[in-house]
């Protein structure tokens, strides 16, 4: 497992939907591969409860024989940064409306008018990351 000391936020869209769940949206301070790796790694079912370092949602859809791809990808200049503006994305409830697999070219729901409500550091990230300018 390799610490990068910086942060990553990365969205993962399922390929099939899982119950309710299309899109999981997680923070960490690993490289990417690592995580995904983690994510994918062997999970182990005990009744209802899983055991990995995956999260329980990822362990569930991949048990069921779903699949995800990694959407989108901010970084941060550290890992706190990087759960604080996992929170904050997470606040604004809609995952599909930051994908940029659901919404090709317009990861942020750009289309609708909408951003997310962050401050103007995190537009300036997201700004910086997608090499788009707000509406």
């Amino acid at each position: 497992m390799s610490k990068t000391g910086k942060g990553i936020v990365y969205l993962l869209h399922f390929t099939q939907k899982y119950v309710h769940a299309g899109h999981y949206l997680g923070a960490t301070g690993m490289t990417l591969e690592d995580r995904v790796a983690a994510h994918r790694g062997v999970t182990t079912f005990e009744g209802d409860r899983s055991y990995g370092r995956s999260a329980k949602l990822i362990s569930a859809l991949l048990h069921a024989g779903g699949d995800f791809v990694v959407a989108d990808v901010w970084e941060t200049d550290t890992r706190a940064e990087a759960f604080e503006l996992e929170r904050r994305l997470k606040k604004q409830g809609s995952r599909a409306r930051l994908c940029s697999i659901c919404n090709p070219g317009n990861c942020r729901g750009v289309g609708t008018g909408r951003w997310p409500r962050l401050t103007v550091e995190e537009r300036k990230l997201l700004t910086d990351q997608r090499g788009e300018s707000p509406p």
